[in-house]
């Protein structure tokens, strides 16, 4: 069994996959430590049930498991993809019910992905010094994909708020995001609290919401709008046109 630290990447414990059936619960079958989002803590779950879904067109198998709380009996749904260099259990499990209450459903950079993913798993786990740690590495991942030469988050930050590709607010949730980070990773700093490594992670998804949905989203409408209204534009240029061609209409006597 893994570590409760671990969080969603666990080691499924004694017996092979196929062995845990609908009625495993409480009886002994393959567990998971995880994070319970009704407990508020690690707790073990009985695995349940496993499903492996194929799909020819795309050819990678994902696995859907459901385990069970052995403290308050919560049950959650699982699913991970298929690695096909370890198999199954090379991934990393996603919550999918009860649903995550943090989560990005855009395209952000794979490296600012992994780090906020596994922020999220930490705070599930009540894991506050790695919180802060794993926010603090997506946002060196947010401005190494903005400038691959900043070597530290300090000079990246400073780096796109000197080139207006982030205002002094967001250059000022950053900067604090550093230094929660700092503490996190730091040995020798004092304990993170629970309450700022909840906040940084909040200030990290606003920083990564602005940045890769919400710009884009915005630069795409401005894109779209310029689009209509040359397009209406040529509308009235094209019936102008037709009625100066047309000429007046001859009338007999």
């Amino acid at each position: 069994m893994a570590v409760p630290g671990d969080a969603m990447k666990a080691d499924v414990g004694a017996g092979s996959p196929t062995s845990a059936t609908s009625d495993g619960a409480g009886k002994g079958g393959p567990t998971l430590a995880l994070g319970c989002p009704s407990c508020e803590r690690a707790r073990v779950f009985v695995i349940a049930h496993r499903h492996v879904r194929y799909v020819e067109e795309v050819d990678e198998p994902e696995e859907f498991t459901l385990a069970i709380c052995s403290n308050c009996s919560l049950p959650i749904i699982l699913t991970r993809e298929y690695d096909f260099e370890g198999g199954f259990e090379a991934s990393t499990f996603r919550r999918e019910y009860p649903p995550l209450r943090r989560q990005i459903a855009f395209s952000v950079p794979t490296a600012v992905r992994q780090s906020y993913d596994e922020a999220v798993r930490c705070e599930e786990a009540q894991a506050w010094m790695a919180v802060a740690a794993m926010a603090g590495r997506a946002l060196e991942a947010i401005c190494k994909d903005f400038d691959a030469r900043s070597s530290s988050i300090h000079e990246g930050l400073e780096s796109m708020l000197k080139s207006g590709a982030i205002s002094k607010e967001l250059h000022e949730w950053g900067d604090g995001l550093r230094l929660i980070r700092n503490e996190g990773a730091h040995a020798g700093s004092h304990p993170v609290a629970r309450q700022d490594a909840i906040h940084a992670l909040d200030f990290l998804q606003a920083l990564i919401e602005i940045l890769f949905d919400l710009r884009v989203r915005f630069e795409d409408w401005q894109e779209d709008r310029a689009r209509r209204e040359a397009a209406r534009a040529a509308r009235r240029a094209t019936g102008t046109g037709r009625q100066q061609t047309a000429g007046p209409t001859d009338v007999g006597t």
